[in-house]
């Protein structure tokens, strides 16, 4: 799961690049594109890291209830 995470944030600066590359050189027709990629980029890696995080609290949780005998 990090690889995937670090692979969306490596996407991220990319395509972040590529919209100040747009900007700069008056490609408008191509940065609502690489905007909307962006958001839904960020959007991904947002639900991957709330992945992580309820797959780690379910662990904890698992390991709370072994080693108090629940």
């Amino acid at each position: 799961m990090e690889q995937g995470t670090e692979k969306l944030k490596l996407a991220l600066k990319r395509m972040t690049k590529a919209l100040s590359l747009c900007s700069s050189q008056g490609l408008q027709a191509f940065e609502k594109d690489v905007q909307i990629n962006i958001y839904k980029a960020k959007k991904a890696l947002w639900l991957k890291e709330l992945e992580i995080k309820r797959t780690e609290a379910m662990n904890f949780y698992k390991y709370l209830t072994v080693i108090l005998g629940y």
